[in-house]
């Protein structure tokens, strides 16, 4: 992969998490890692890696120091369950919700 295919795919990642604004991201080889300011659980690094099938492998850290803890890994993501696993993973949302068709905001 060149930069220009890892940028692009840096960029799919967070697009399909809802997108960049507050992520402060690093691209990597095949993915992305970022650290988010989480005050709700212990994790504040994320690993995102495209693998060999075309899926995902989601790795979450609690970085202190120089200590670096895995917290949870996800093997074999879809593009779809990106967000439900951050959400779920991290407490945080990277979305408002849907507001149903009959209802008022």
């Amino acid at each position: 992969m060149n930069t220009t295919q890892k940028q692009e795919l840096a960029i799919t990642i967070l697009n399909q998490l809802g997108g960049v604004a507050k992520l402060k991201m690093m691209t990597g080889d095949n993915g992305v890692t970022f650290r988010i300011k989480n005050r709700l659980r212990r994790v504040n690094a994320i690993t995102i890696v495209l693998n060999g099938k075309d899926l995902y492998d989601v790795t979450f850290y609690n970085i202190r120091g120089f200590d670096k803890k895995i917290v949870r890994e996800y093997n074999d993501v879809y593009f779809d369950q990106l967000m439900p696993f951050f959400e779920d993973t991290t407490g945080m949302y990277l979305s408002f919700g849907k507001v149903a068709p009959n209802q008022e905001l």
